[in-house]
């Protein structure tokens, strides 16, 4: 065989690699529930590091070894230990423990941006500015960054709190206190506490052990009460108001919740970090649907931490959305350890 033809197999075969979208590589769409059940929910793909992005540009870069593709394959700069996440037009930002840092995946341009000088970020919420505010449990800070990047100031007393989860409500900054075990209110602006929701404990209307807290449209508060097994609703005042799941192993109940987002429809998503599996009720609390494979397989979770549901950037992730289907928002999920580091669904249209 001349050299011209052999380069010309190879050149054939990356085109071939380069121009695969809803399977990949040549796989079946994953969905959820499985057929013949009506599908509602399709991995789309895992972020595992920066080349990622680097697959809007390039033919073939993350098709071979040195190039993660999200099946196992050497990642040029991977992602450690995903924690918290959130979403902009155009961004993904992601909290990795492990490597002190937030890696900002840039969609729009095709790059990837940091935010260094961290002990060990766990929750992030973006502002509608671009505001970025991160909680660090090594720092025991709220940090606060512009949209580009840099530092502003940062919040709280490192002897008294343990930030973890972060969330913002109109004027209002909202963060989980692992050490105080409430949810504290904050001018978002000045860091002037305005209140605290709940006290410690594991009666209910108590909790124990915040993971994480997520906004419905009426502004209610709902917090993973991940050692008592259960979700936490409070009222935007701290009122309380209700519960959903309690610990057990049947359908509906929890082991370790832990990650909790909300969609415009008011269908709550829990995290679950035992059962390793992601559970869907309605506001009436009823369990519409539970979805994660378990372990290194393709749309498999493994200790997940947190969830996030992002409106803003599905046009970035049609590609890989099966044939004859459309999605209607993003569903993020982080696992804190094996070879998937951030699973992305997409929610798919009636």
């Amino acid at each position: 065989m001349s050299a011209l033809k052999y380069f010309q197999i190879i050149f054939t075969l990356m085109l071939s690699l380069s121009v695969n979208s809803a399977t990949d590589l040549g796989q079946q769409p994953l969905f959820y529930p499985s057929a013949p059940e009506t599908p509602r929910i399709q991995f789309l793909k895992t972020i595992n590091g920066e080349s990622f992005v680097n697959t809007n540009t390039s033919p073939y870069g993350n098709r071979f070894p040195g190039y993660g593709s999200g099946n196992g394959e050497r990642e040029t700069n991977p992602i450690g230990q995903p924690h918290g996440i959130a979403a902009s037009k155009g961004q993904i930002l992601i909290c990795d423990a492990a490597l002190k840092q937030v890696m900002v995946f840039d969609l729009a341009q095709n790059k990837v941006g940091v935010i260094k000088g961290l002990k060990r970020p766990a929750g992030i919420a973006v502002d509608r500015d671009g505001t970025r505010y991160v909680t660090d449990t090594g720092f025991n800070k709220i940090l606060v960054y512009d949209s580009n990047n840099q530092y502003l100031k940062a919040y709280g007393d490192t002897r008294l709190i343990k930030p973890l989860a972060v969330s913002i409500s109109g004027d209002e900054l909202l963060y989980s206190d692992m050490k105080a075990n409430q949810i504290v209110r904050l001018n978002k602006n000045t860091g002037e506490e305005l209140g605290r929701v709940s006290k410690p404990g594991e009666a209910t209307g108590k909790i124990y052990a915040p993971t994480a807290l997520a906004l419905d449209s009426q502004r209610n508060i709902y917090i993973t009460d991940t050692l008592n097994g259960r979700v936490s609703k409070f009222a935007s005042d701290g009122k309380f108001l209700d519960t959903i799941g309690q610990m057990g192993t049947n359908l509906g109940n929890f082991a370790r919740p832990k990650g909790i987002a909300i969609d415009h429809d008011g269908r709550i998503y829990v995290v679950d970090g035992i059962f390793e599996n992601i559970q869907i009720f309605n506001n009436q609390k009823q369990l519409l649907l539970f979805f994660g494979d378990v372990g290194n397989v393709r749309g498999g979770v493994n200790m997940p931490a947190q969830i996030m549901i992002d409106y803003d950037n599905v046009e970035y992730f049609q590609k890989y959305v099966a044939k004859d289907h459309e999605i209607e928002y993003l569903i993020y999920v982080t696992n804190t350890t094996g070879e998937n580091k951030v699973n992305v669904y997409g929610f798919l249209k009636k």
